[in-house]
């Protein structure tokens, strides 16, 4: 549940295979079609024709306007808009891929931020994140699908809620998958007070997050893949969007155990930003990152970045060059010190691919853009 691998391409060496705050559930039940037509799912774009969604699947999100998705910020931290897609009202992470939408735009929540898990804080896994909400802004308008009201009152402890999701189903291992069907679970509105007994973070006491449980100690909790998936109430007798997947038992050590804890974006509070008119958006670029130069050693590549639309980065661009033996299917990585806008080839990128990436940043949120792979002679 925590961060997100931006591409799925890239090796942890890099930093981008990691999920952040939550994955699906563990003790969830199948959700029917017709219960959640506004879900939303979030894949990377396949680097190859054909490429399952299910091997591409990166987090959930929430229709709630012809035009407007909503997930957890940490979802889209350092994404590009071209890497991304997003499945309207599928159940299935193969064969039914719903209603595929581009976006173009997304701005998170000025306040996101990520803070350390108390029992486990050197793992980035761990983290739990408050204000964790992103907009999106879709290519196009989603039609035939009815979006999913935004709750406007604060939900007191007791309060049923209904969570969906497609994440791990069990504590991870190398072997575990994102569960093919969508999913829903039970749990339960808790004080802010029952959450901050057991997470001593700090972030269950910050108004954006909502704490909910199942009622039973054995009872089912998110899980990583689970993140940005809706979470829903009832409010004056129709379903509204009460919050969305942030953190689960991972940040106090028991990712995907039955019964734990949950923190979760709060919506209520959250709604001014999720309802704007007009968002600051992520940086975004007028067309694609291109490498200039000769790709054989000895010669140098630059990283060639095409104009910035508004608003433009806000902080300095920021680069790094990656490799793979041509021809693998291994992931990417980082060239030790390669962190300028020019790099000069040398032997040992003879027979490689290389890859520069740009990051840039102001207050919409993060981005990274990849330029497609050269093969060094």
């Amino acid at each position: 549940m925590k961060r997100i691998a931006l591409v799925g391409i890239l090796a942890v060496a890099v930093g981008v295979l990691a999920t952040g705050p939550a994955n699906a559930m563990t003790g969830g039940t199948p959700a029917r079609s017709t219960d959640a037509p506004w879900m939303v799912g979030i894949a990377n774009v396949g680097d190859k024709p054909g490429e399952p969604y299910l091997q591409r699947y990166r987090c959930g999100g929430v229709l709630i306007s012809p035009t407007r998705v909503l997930t957890a910020a940490h979802c889209l931290d350092y994404a590009a808009l071209g890497d991304v897609e997003f499945h309207i009202g599928g159940t299935l992470l193969s064969g039914d891929p719903g209603k595929v939408v581009r976006a173009k735009g997304f701005s998170t929540h000025p306040g996101y931020r990520m803070m350390h898990s108390p029992v486990d804080p050197n793992n980035p896994q761990a983290d739990v994140a408050v204000d964790d909400l992103a907009i999106v802004e879709l290519a196009r308008p989603v039609r035939g699908v009815r979006p999913l009201p935004l709750a406007r009152k604060a939900l007191q402890p007791g309060t049923p809620l209904t969570v969906y999701g497609h994440g791990i189903t069990a504590p991870p291992t190398q072997t575990t998958t994102y569960s093919d069907a969508l999913l829903k679970a039970g749990l339960q509105v808790q004080s802010s007070s029952a959450c901050a007994a057991e997470d001593k973070s700090g972030a269950a006491d910050d108004p954006s997050v909502l704490c909910a449980r199942s009622a039973d100690p054995s009872g089912p909790s998110a899980c990583p893949g689970d993140s940005g998936g809706p979470v829903v109430a009832v409010e004056y007798g129709r379903p509204v969007l009460a919050g969305l997947v942030s953190s689960g038992g991972e940040i106090v050590g028991k990712e995907c155990v039955r019964g734990t804890i949950n923190e979760f974006t709060n919506i209520p509070a959250l709604r001014d930003f999720a309802v704007q008119a007009h968002p600051v958006w992520a940086p975004r670029l007028s067309s694609a990152v291109k490498l200039d130069g000769t790709p054989a050693v000895g010669k140098t590549l630059t990283c060639s970045v095409p104009s910035w639309l508004n608003p433009k980065p806000s902080k300095a661009i920021e680069y790094d060059w990656v490799h793979r033996k041509t021809g693998s299917d291994d992931w990417y990585f980082e060239i030790d010190g390669a962190k300028a806008s020019t790099f000069t080839l040398t032997k040992a990128q003879s027979g490689e691919d290389v890859r520069c990436i740009v990051f840039a940043e102001n207050q919409g949120g993060h981005t990274e853009y990849l330029s497609d792979p050269v093969p060094i002679h």
